[in-house]
């Protein structure tokens, strides 16, 4: 599952230097940019001409199902800019095209990226001459919400659904004939964070196509407690992790190096143990406390599909309050190194963490994947570098 970041820390980056250069004149003219997020608001003067025809080819809204999806796909609505217009010249725009940004997020990317200037309010996007193609992604199925223990009202999205936006997007762009940037700012942290996951592969593949480039955010979990790492001297090692009340039903994952093979087990704030949980193919163990009434869910998966390594994926419900144990040993009997992260944005409490935590490999999926210009942040306020980025 994908979350948004930050949207702070790209307004004092000098782009003005650059547009105002007579010999590079980089405004944009003639390149599509991508935006895969909570959708835009197509309403606004930011995506217009002068004229007050949109600046945006077209909207693959993945939440409206009511209207025809673009070809070969099979669920969505897609609006043209010709329907686009059609709404921004009626009285009530959003019966034609019914596609809205609740959230903002999408909104402000694109209006950062590509805004069209505003000399009253002194606002300008970075490539204003550029064109816009916009994909929302749709909320995740409610059984990926529950494997990974997220409220219903976290805003998060599926890989899959992000695979298709990226698809969508290069279509769009190969139909025009025109260079496209693609911007993706959201990002996981449940992965093992080497780049062998199904959407860092498809944007590499994509990135070997001739003009395509994509932009990425690095995320906002440099200092969010939410990463341990350790290089273990023996085979065994042990972590200990804060729990909120905040959070009573969460999940992490442990990614251990690849010669070594981890058992584990769990503590719980009042001492009970769960049993010792070795790797296997494909089980998972569940396990009720008994003094607490907790229940976890343990899958130490021998050979994760996309990375090749081993992965264990821990799923709590109803966890108390408190210091949880997790012991872990190598059953090869040898010292070995591993990586544990827990999940990232809003699907999670800050008050929930490692005690000793790590901030070093907290880059985000799919900001970790080579071919991509990963951006990260700073305070434009007090131009210093920010606490929160990955």
């Amino acid at each position: 599952l994908y979350t948004l970041t930050s949207t702070l820390g790209l307004n004092n980056s000098n782009i003005t230097q650059i547009q105002r250069n007579p010999a590079l004149g980089l405004y944009g003219l003639g390149v599509l940019i991508a935006v895969i997020d909570t959708g835009v608001d197509y309403c606004h003067s930011a995506f217009r001409y002068h004229d007050g025809t949109s600046r945006i080819i077209s909207i693959w809204d993945q939440s409206v199902q009511d209207g025809m999806p673009p070809q070969g796909f099979t669920f969505g609505t897609e609006y043209n800019d010709e329907a686009i217009n059609a709404a921004l010249a009626s009285q009530n725009p959003h019966a034609l095209v019914n596609s809205i940004d609740t959230n903002g997020h999408g909104t402000a990317i694109a209006s950062i990226i590509a805004g069209t200037p505003d000399k009253g309010s002194s606002f300008s996007g970075v490539v204003p001459e550029s064109q816009l193609v916009v994909v929302k992604l749709k909320q995740p199925k409610q059984n990926l919400r529950k494997v990974f223990c997220v409220q219903d009202d976290v805003v998060c999205y599926q890989q899959t659904d992000v695979i298709l936006g990226l698809r969508y997007v290069f279509e769009v762009a190969n139909k025009l004939s025109r260079p496209l940037v693609i911007c993706l700012a959201i990002g996981s942290s449940l992965v093992g964070h080497e780049a062998f996951g199904a959407t860092s592969t498809y944007i590499q593949y994509l990135s070997q196509r001739s003009h395509i480039a994509f932009s990425v955010s690095a995320g906002n979990e440099g200092n969010s407690k939410r990463h341990y790492y350790e290089s273990a001297l023996s085979s065994t090692s042990k972590f200990e992790l804060r729990v909120s009340e905040e959070d009573p039903d969460f999940c992490f994952q442990i990614w251990p190096d690849l010669e070594a093979r981890l058992s584990i087990q769990i503590t719980s704030p009042t001492g009970e143990r769960t049993p010792v949980i070795f790797p296997t193919l494909s089980n998972c163990d569940y396990y009720n406390f008994i003094f607490g009434n907790e229940k976890t869910w343990v899958n130490n998966i021998l050979i994760e599909e996309e990375n090749g390594s081993q992965m264990i994926l821990v799923r709590f419900n109803q966890a108390t309050k408190g210091i949880w144990t997790v012991n872990i040993e190598n059953v090869n009997k040898k010292p070995f190194t591993f990586n544990c992260w827990l999940p990232s944005g809003d699907m999670i409490s800050n008050e929930t963490f490692f005690i000793a935590s790590n901030p070093n490999t907290t880059i985000m999926d799919p900001g970790n994947t080579g071919p991509v210009l990963t951006v990260t942040a700073y305070d434009q306020f007090s131009n210093s570098v920010m606490m929160t980025p990955s």
